[in-house]
């Protein structure tokens, strides 16, 4: 059996009008996936920094809705936290760089829909 997981990564804005983030998702804002029940699954989004120089990213995540009895941790570049951590500080990525990542990984064991919402911005841009 078969049930949708869906995560959607949202970039933050800064607040000051002529600023802008210098990366991307290279999948896009959301990631959608079916996910095999009692198999351990993932869901990544790769960023790309658009920039020449090197950027750290931060991230939070704001919002996570999924039925009782899933289990989830979240990696970015490059750790892993399964303590329940909700934010977190990437490695610093070179310039035009794909390496930074963020990645969900479920373990479902009954059926359902989960959905985990994750802001990420550039460290020097809060």
């Amino acid at each position: 059996m078969k049930k949708l997981y869906t995560l959607i990564t949202v970039f933050a804005l800064v607040s000051q009008i002529g600023n802008a983030q210098n990366f991307s998702f290279t999948e896009g804002n959301l990631i959608e996936k079916d996910i095999v029940l009692e198999e351990f699954e993932t869901a990544e989004s790769k960023i790309l920094n658009e920039s020449d120089e090197s950027v750290t990213f931060e991230w939070e995540m704001i919002t996570f809705d999924n039925p009782f009895g899933w289990e989830f941790s979240l990696c970015d570049y490059a750790s892993c936290y399964t303590s329940g951590e909700t934010s977190g500080t990437m490695t610093a990525v070179e310039g035009g760089s794909e390496s930074a990542f963020f990645k969900v990984n479920v373990y479902a064991s009954n059926a359902g829909v989960g959905t985990y919402s994750i802001v990420c911005w550039d460290q020097a841009l809060p």
